[in-house]
């Protein structure tokens, strides 16, 4: 599953986690205590890689991970998770818009506020 968001495709260490997408060099962020943390949401930075249809996706921390599961389980509710070839994510005022690609080439537009 290829994973883009804002039109960028993300989901690897150099491309950008696959929730908020962020690149490694630009999202951590060193406290005073010397730990590294996710400039978006202030948690512990962790390299987590899940795989997703195949495909390892890659996420910086583990709020991140848990978020997008959940976004994956309510896009499943509409278009079975296993036939999405693209995931294309555009961040609004009110949540995300998804719009999923099937392996039929059937394209899905949902709102979600994940």
């Amino acid at each position: 599953m290829r994973v883009l968001i804002n039109g960028i495709e993300v989901g690897t260490e150099e491309s950008g986690c696959a929730y908020c997408g962020f690149p490694i060099d630009s999202l951590r962020v060193m406290t005073v205590s010397g730990r590294f943390v996710c400039a978006v949401c202030g948690r512990e930075w962790r390299s987590i890689n899940i795989e997703v249809n195949g495909r390892k996706l890659f996420f910086c921390c583990e709020a991140h991970a848990r978020l997008f599961m959940r976004l994956l389980n309510e896009v499943n509710r509409f278009v079975n998770i296993k036939l999405v070839n693209k995931l294309t994510i555009t961040n609004d005022v009110d949540g995300k818009v998804v719009e999923v690609v099937d392996t039929d080439g059937n394209v899905h537009r949902l709102k979600v506020s994940v």
